[in-house]
């Protein structure tokens, strides 16, 4: 799994002649995710520099020593991921397709360097350039339409996919209201909806993943209701929900007060008479309502 917003532009990489870290690592990719006090995602948000970098750097910690478990810290890597990041993050919407080029350039960080046909389980224990398909390490190589494709690393064109038994060959994707399923995909503009390739959802269509929204719309926004848009838009109000997870403050904490109730009225004077009683004050109004939370 790639490193969720990793970023710093390559020439401040190695600060030192000291050998990278994961903390060195994490505290420039932070900064690069959020930017400054005057541009990028931590202004947008409507926090500090410190704050998001904070959070930013705990959640690249988290994973980067996860994978670290798995292989070793490449050095070599951190400048395109750093680059990437930087890239991904200075948009004014972060689309899916810029924060999977940031993702994947920093899952590459930590990674492996299996040659041609060694044995892997994920194309991070391959080298840089390399997939890992059929369980062993291969180099992409794509072929022509309906064309064998049994070897690892060989990959049909996008409107195809390879299946057969015993041997593969390129097979046209499911057009709508076709059969589909985890073996027999749509065309990528289709969904695989109940078992049938049907549209994909709109702007603020319903969503699980990112598939499932239309190139349109090609974000499925957990932060807002599991609904497609465009990307991550810190300056926007629903983008102020995802701001969270960049140090900025809980969605639904910023609302308006009510408005105090209003004075009870006067009460009736009393009547004339020996000594009439005075009459008593009306009771005062009840407090308004505190206003509704309002979303950041």
């Amino acid at each position: 799994m790639g490193l969720v917003g990793v970023g710093a532009m390559g020439a401040a990489c190695n600060k030192s002649d000291s050998p990278p870290t994961i903390a060195s690592f994490c505290a420039q990719k932070a900064d690069e995710e959020c930017g400054t006090k005057d541009k990028g995602v931590a202004h947008d948000c409507g926090t500090t520099v410190a704050a998001c970098t904070a959070a930013r750097t705990v959640a690249c910690t988290t994973i980067a020593t996860q994978q670290s478990a798995l292989h070793p810290l490449r050095a070599d890597a951190i400048d395109n991921c750093l680059g990437k990041t930087a890239t991904a993050y200075a948009a004014a919407t972060i689309t899916p397709a810029l924060r999977a080029a940031a993702d994947d350039a920093c899952a590459r960080v930590f990674s492996g360097t299996g040659k041609v046909l060694t044995a892997c389980t994920s194309a991070l224990d391959c080298d840089t350039g390399l997939i890992c398909d059929r369980a062993v390490c291969a180099m992409p190589s794509p072929v022509a339409a309906n064309a064998l494709c049994n070897n690892p690393g060989e990959s049909c064109p996008a409107t195809q996919y390879c299946t057969g038994t015993p041997f593969q060959m390129c097979t046209d994707k499911h057009a709508a209201g076709a059969p589909c399923d985890a073996a027999t995909p749509c065309v990528d503009t289709l969904r695989c909806v109940n078992a049938v390739c049907a549209d994909k959802a709109p702007t603020r269509g319903a969503c699980i993943t990112d598939d499932d929204c239309s190139a349109t719309a090609p974000y499925c926004d957990h932060y807002n209701g599991n609904a497609c848009f465009l990307g991550f838009t810190p300056a926007s109000p629903g983008g102020t929900n995802e701001c969270v997870a960049f140090g900025g403050p809980a969605p639904g904490l910023t609302g308006t007060g009510g408005a105090g109730g209003a004075g009870g009225a006067g009460g009736v004077s009393g009547n004339g008479g020996a000594g009439g009683h005075d009459a008593a004050g009306g009771a005062g109004g009840n407090p308004g309502l505190g206003g509704s939370l309002g979303l950041l």
